[in-house]
This record gives C-alpha cells, sequence and structure tokens, in this order.
C-alpha cells in the first residue's frame, strides 16, 4: 500500500481568512479595535511587545512576525511570569477561533450535483470538503444526501493518507464534523490522533505539531529558526528539544 504525508502550514487555511504569521498582529489588532471591551487583553501582549523593541542587540528579527515577538515573549515567560504563558495560549486560540468560518449549509432542495455543495455555500468549501473526503477515503454517490448509500467508505484503496499540520485551526476536522452532520451518517468521519487505535475502517492520522485550539496545550511557533540566536548555547539547546518533541509528535504517522 502507498504512503502519503501531507505537511500543511499556515497556507492551506490562508484562503479562508485565517492569519498566517506575517499578518497575525495586524489582523488581531483589528479584533481588538472592533471589540475593545471582549479583546482589551490584547492590549497586555502588545505593551510587552512594545518592551521587547531593546532585545535588538541580542537578537536579529523581525519584530513585524508575531512567530519572533512570540519567541521573546515566551523567553520572558521563561523567566517566571506565568500568567504570561497563560495569555498567549489564550491570544492564539481566540485569534485563530475568531478567523476559522463556519461553513454555511446549503439552502433549498438539493439539486443534482449536491456533492458540490454538501459541504456548504461557496467555491472553497466545495474544495476543502473534497479534499477531507480524499483523504478519508469517502466517495459521494447515490441520488440524494440523505440515502445512506451516498457515502461510501473503501477500506481497501490503494492509498493510506496521512497529514502532519503546523497549524492550530480546525478546518479539516470542521469539515469532517460538517459532511457527518449532513448526511446524518451513524458513523464516525473524523481523523485518527498518532497514538489512537486503528479501527476496522482505517482512518488517516492527524498530527498537529503546535497543538489544537480546542483541545490541549497551545505551542507557540517560536525557537524554529526564524529568531537567529547571537552565542546563546543555552537557547540552542532548548530550541534542539522542542525540535525533537515536534518530531515526536508525528511520530504516529
Amino acid at each position: 500500500m502507498e504512503r502519503v504525508v501531507y505537511v500543511l502550514g499556515a497556507g492551506f487555511s490562508a484562503s479562508l481568512g485565517l492569519p498566517t504569521m506575517r499578518d497575525f498582529l495586524d489582523k488581531s489588532k483589528d479584533m481588538a479595535s472592533a471589540e475593545p471591551e471582549r479583546w482589551g487583553y490584547f492590549e497586555t501582549l502588545f505593551k510587552r511587545v512594545r518592551e521587547v523593541d531593546g532585545a535588538g542587540k541580542y537578537f536579529a528579527g523581525d519584530y513585524f512576525n508575531v512567530e519572533e515577538m512570540l519567541s521573546l515573549l515566551e523567553m520572558r515567560a521563561d523567566l517566571g511570569d506565568s500568567d504570561l504563558r497563560k495569555d498567549l495560549e489564550r491570544y492564539i486560540r481566540a485569534v485563530i477561533q475568531h478567523y476559522t468560518p463556519e461553513p454555511e449549509p446549503y439552502d433549498g432542495p438539493w439539486p443534482s450535483n449536491w456533492p458540490d455543495v454538501i459541504f456548504g455555500k461557496g467555491r472553497l468549501a466545495g474544495e476543502y470538503g473534497s479534499f477531507v473526503c480524499c483523504l478519508l477515503g469517502i466517495t459521494l454517490t447515490g441520488p440524494a444526501p440523505h440515502d445512506m448509500a451516498a457515502v461510501l467508505q473503501n477500506s481497501a484503496h490503494a492509498t493510506e493518507y496521512g497529514v502532519v499540520s503546523l497549524n492550530y485551526d480546525r478546518v479539516l476536522e470542521n469539515s469532517a464534523s460538517f459532511l457527518a452532520s449532513r448526511l446524518g451518517a451513524k458513523g464516525p468521519l473524523r481523523f485518527r490522533r498518532p497514538g489512537d487505535k486503528q479501527e476496522p475502517a482505517p482512518r488517516p492520522v492527524l498530527a498537529k505539531l503546535h497543538g489544537d485550539v480546542e483541545k490541549g496545550p497551545i505551542v507557540a511557533p517560536t525557537w524554529t529558526g526564524v529568531v537567529q540566536f547571537v552565542g546563546t548555547p543555552r537557547a540552542r539547546e532548548r530550541r534542539l528539544g522542542l525540535e525533537r518533541s515536534c518530531i515526536e509528535r508525528a511520530n504516529g504517522l
């Protein structure tokens, strides 16, 4: 059997409006400006970003890139500011969830080309949904989606898929859940996490190296080389340790 592993970065979700590292700060500031009462705590982080501007003599960094700013803030948290680490996770979760679009169900009677619209309104919804179907080994067919003959899951397909994601969002999981709800599927249309037991109907592994906005801890995308350390052996050791941890998370593939 052929095994194919997709490695997904921020560009995969960017078409849906989710932020990348380059525009993460700008999009979070837009949130804070639009709803200051709800997102006012962002200002605490922005203030600390301004405070680390003086670190330039130790780091060669791009301070408009949130990945590098989070690296510096994480170092400050390592020095004993435990509340800052919690604020970082809360900030990342809030921005990602805010910009993750909710699928919009198709209105009206199902057309003859219902597989094209079952994932929701819009061309992008169909494209992402089709990709999820391929990963799950699902073929959509039949006269109408409420007919369970519409879902054919082929456990004997020649390719086994896996996904390594560097993203926090749940675009893939949401698309699978939305499809299951529209079909009224009784069986699980979902991905398998590294370490989960295999089931009779194989499911693709989804390894999220930086964490998930809804489950478990968030690992800020830091210390991965975008910040160039100037002669700090301890920092380099920590970076290598985090890289080893990421590799271990993907061992299930």
